[in-house]
């Protein structure tokens, strides 16, 4: 990847999350493509992941969460993103985000009506940073239309 192309990205685990082996797989396959990843480690509030968008030029947040509670989390970081002023800024969701696996469709529509990329547990890593790069990409070139 080139320099003109490489990508900020933060990552972290949400609030009531201690898990760290997903975010330290997904911070070491992003930077082997070539991408900045700064690691807000685990437990982060989602005032945390705000500010650091705002301190900085953050390309897009990468959330991770292992408890099977992470939605309400996400929400909450949804919001506070809108009223930062953040609203466009790509939050990506990984891992075990909700205990109700018959749910997980319907969350995933949740979280997506609030601006959220929800990956399920079950995607390879391969696809979710094909995912994220192609996002990215096109709302580099949406930027420059």
């Amino acid at each position: 990847m080139s320099p003109q192309h490489r990508k900020w990205i933060f990552v972290g685990g949400v609030l009531n999350d201690i898990h760290s082996h997903g975010l330290v797989i997904v911070m070491q396959a992003l930077r082997r493509r070539g991408h900045e990843v700064a690691n807000l480690g685990t437990m982060v509030p989602p005032e945390d992941f705000a500010a650091a968008a705002r301190e900085t030029a953050a390309d897009a947040l990468l959330v991770a969460n292992s408890s099977g509670m992470g939605e309400t989390e996400l929400l909450k970081l949804a919001d506070i993103c809108q009223e930062s002023g953040f609203a466009n800024l790509p939050v990506y969701a990984g891992g075990m985000l909700t205990l109700q696996v018959d749910d997980w469709p319907e969350m995933q529509k949740r979280l997506s009506r609030r601006g959220i990329c929800a990956f399920s547990r079950n995607t390879a890593i391969e696809e979710i940073l094909n995912a994220i790069e192609e996002d990215l990409e096109q709302r580099h070139l949406g930027h420059l239309k």
